[in-house]
């Protein structure tokens, strides 16, 4: 019997008409000032497959930075580069220009190279994305609030431009939520707003497909902490495993506290928190013999500017370091519940 297959060849992209002509754009850059880019745009099909795409390049001139990918939303000058933003669902995605060229003969041969070098008119995240999930900063619930939609994941970027020495990011939720969320120049977020909460940023993890999306935290989870006279959003985020097992061989799952004015905790899962002027306290009921409440004093204040990421990962590092070696400091026993009278 003879046996037939049907070989699938990749296809290369193949321009469909020319490039538009090159028309000049005011892009602001990390000094304040407008400086002018070239743009063009072309369309593209894959022979033997449905469909089209618009792809863009931006040439710098100055600097000789030159960016082709798909159409992008947005565009900004960082460094001597150039960073397009686009979303996929939840997700912020930047590309950032790779390629140099001296004048247009350059630009046009590469814009050439680029089309050839395309298989697909999907697009989708490569290699070159850095990306960051919108879910890592604010939690979950909070985008999509308790819808199953996948449209509840659609964010949509509205402006992009630099704010305070950083690349201040524009957004609306599908529930027409108001986030801004603002970067350095390296591109790492320090802080965010979600409508009128202010939040600094100290955990989010630059999803690649070249690097490991691992965390040993999950997910940040909204709540408010209680004070004398006032409330302070917060976030807090549980270990994936436990970093501490007691006397009784019962594992514990602990947690941080960021609130929004810069104070981080960290102590059990299940601890109740309130604030005074100096700490974030925690209050946890602890049912190993002899069952106790315990309140946890942990907490300290974040610089509010850039240096907060980093300030907080040494401080959770050092705090998960000695808490896993037994060593906690802050945690007091305030009363053995089977000290107190018996109550009917």
């Amino acid at each position: 019997m003879l046996l037939a297959c049907n070989l699938i060849t990749t296809h290369a992209a193949v321009l469909l008409g020319d490039w538009s002509p090159t028309t000049r754009q005011s892009l602001r850059n990390s000094h304040g000032e407008d400086e002018a880019v070239e743009v063009q745009t072309a369309v593209i099909e894959i022979p033997g497959y449905g469909g089209s795409a618009t792809i863009r390049n931006v040439f710098r001139p100055t600097t000789g930075a030159l960016w082709l990918g798909f159409d992008s939303p947005s565009y900004c000058l960082l460094e001597t580069q150039i960073v397009a933003a686009r979303t996929l669902g939840s997700q912020l995605l930047f590309s950032v220009s790779t390629n140099i060229a001296k004048n247009e003969e350059e630009v046009s041969r590469t814009s050439a190279e680029f089309i050839k070098s395309l298989t697909s008119i999907v697009a989708d995240v490569t290699q070159d994305d850095l990306a960051i999930n919108l879910s890592d900063i604010f939690g979950l619930r909070t985008i999509v609030r308790h819808s199953s939609s996948p449209a509840a994941q659609m964010i949509v970027i509205r402006g992009i431009d630099w704010v305070d020495g950083g690349i201040g990011i524009l957004l609306t939720s599908a529930f027409e939520d108001a986030i801004l969320l603002t970067f350095d120049p390296k591109l790492k977020p320090w802080k965010a707003r979600f409508n009128k909460v202010e939040m600094l940023v100290v955990v989010a993890p630059m999803i690649s497909t070249k690097a490991s999306t691992s965390t040993d935290w999950g997910f940040p989870q909204a709540r408010l902490v209680v004070g004398k006279a006032a409330k302070l959003a917060a976030r807090t985020r549980v270990t994936n495993k436990p970093i501490l097992t007691d006397c009784n061989g019962t594992e514990i799952q602990f947690l941080t506290c960021l609130c929004e004015d810069g104070r981080v905790w960290i102590g059990p899962s299940g601890t109740d928190f309130i604030y005074n002027d100096s700490h974030v306290l925690g209050f946890f009921l602890n049912h190993a013999q002899p069952k106790r409440l315990e309140v946890f004093q942990s907490s300290i204040r974040l610089p509010l500017d850039k240096n907060c990421y980093q300030a907080f990962q040494d401080w959770r590092d050092g705090a998960v370091s000695r808490i896993s070696a037994g060593v906690y400091e802050g945690q007091r026993v305030i009363t053995e519940l089977d000290s107190l009278p018996c109550i009917d």
